[in-house]
């Protein structure tokens, strides 16, 4: 399996124990999770989701041919996930309004409006609050999303626990001190990092 430059890139990135437990919340199709999950030791998970049936089993195959026993492959809607606290990293390549394929796919280009981008920066919210939740204290989330200046590439997340049992807030003047924020664009720059 040939990993895309760009994936490779955040993956890179991210400093993996031998016995964390990591969830790629939208993970086809799996370039990031196999790079990953291989430096898992028997200790170490990795949950590897996609919401789409037919990503799903992309995702599956790609790791029974790179031959992990650490990771399960889910596909469900990644909001109905019910473990709280209980991963040491998530992995979110958040759904974009596909201006990144731009160069290789008509069909981009013709199915793109301001509509999609505004729904995408909803769902991107959305995934990110759920994230959130989903880490350990301490724990680090890796966003990653193509970048190119319309609302959904603007989230700017970061993160405090209010009175409201714990939202995300996306306001720059909050911060949480103990979740580490890791923002990469797809073309490996740091675009944030608090």
């Amino acid at each position: 399996y040939l990993l895309e430059p760009s994936a490779m890139a955040v993956a890179n990135t991210i400093q993996v124990n031998k016995d964390d437990y990591i969830l790629d919340m939208c993970g086809a199709p799996g370039g990031k999770t196999c790079y990953l999950a291989s430096q898992l030791n028997q200790d170490g998970l990795m949950i590897a989701n996609d919401i789409n049936k037919l990503r799903a089993h992309i995702l599956a195959s790609n790791i029974e041919r790179f031959g992990l026993k650490n990771t399960i492959v889910t596909n469900v809607d990644p909001l109905r996930f019910s473990l709280p606290g209980f991963f040491d990293k998530v992995i979110l390549d958040a759904p974009c309004s596909g201006e990144g394929m731009f160069r290789k796919n008509d069909e981009a280009i013709e199915t793109w409006s301001l509509q999609k981008v505004q729904e995408c920066a909803y769902i991107q919210r959305n995934l990110i609050d759920q994230a959130y939740k989903l880490l350990k204290k301490d724990g680090i989330l890796v966003m990653t999303m193509f970048r190119t200046g319309h609302v959904d590439s603007r989230i700017r997340p970061v993160y405090k626990r209010g009175a409201d049992n714990g939202r995300c807030h996306y306001r720059p003047e909050l911060c949480r001190n103990d979740v580490k924020v890791q923002h990469k664009s797809h073309t490996g720059r740091n675009e944030k990092e608090s």
